[in-house]
């Protein structure tokens, strides 16, 4: 109902870095195709996988860092099922044309340990309620726990992330149904 006022209203829909946070993608697809225009374009820009939801994942699994957590946590956020070809043929199946799907791996350069330490660091203290004597230990394990189980470079530690971009059409005319003549 919210989204009414947009019916037909939009020529282009752009998103990035977004998507992959919702779990009904087929909805927001469907959704964006009510609101576009004939002819309108739509570009989505998600994550189909990444090392640090990998690494929480994982963190997760272990009792003491489970007790502090505080955030959400969508379980199977990225499933390996689910690549280029099904978010492809998913916005086909919406109604959009000339769909066009490309995926890109990107990868952060290894940093010197202290650097990765902090930066992991940064990226997920916000999710849990670390005490403060335990910064220190917590970054540490934490850390140790990315390096060995989580991603390696020929023994430096990276970043990595798989992207999906997606691009469709919403056709210029309506599609005339075919029936059957009895």
């Amino acid at each position: 109902d919210s989204l009414k006022k947009f019916k037909r209203r939009l020529d282009k829909v752009i998103s990035t870095d977004t998507i992959h946070t919702i779990y009904d993608k087929k909805l927001v697809f469907e959704n964006v195709y009510r609101m576009l225009r004939r002819g309108g374009q739509v570009a989505f820009h998600f994550i189909l996988d990444s090392c640090y939801y990998n690494f929480l994942t994982v963190l997760l699994e272990i009792p003491k860092f489970r007790k502090m957590y505080k955030a959400g946590f969508t379980p199977n956020m990225y499933p390996k099922e689910h690549r280029s070809v099904y978010y492809k043929q998913m916005l086909e199946e919406v109604g959009f044309r000339k769909v066009r799907s490309n995926m890109i791996e990107k990868t952060q350069p290894p940093l010197p340990n202290e650097e990765w330490r902090d930066l992991l660091y940064d990226g997920y203290k916000n999710k849990f309620e670390i005490p403060p004597e335990e910064v220190d230990e917590i970054k540490e394990e934490a850390f140790q726990i990315y390096v060995t189980r989580i991603e390696k470079d020929e023994e430096k530690y990276s970043y990595r992330v798989l992207m999906l971009s997606l691009l469709g059409v919403k056709p210029k005319s309506r599609r005339k149904s075919k029936r059957t003549v009895r």
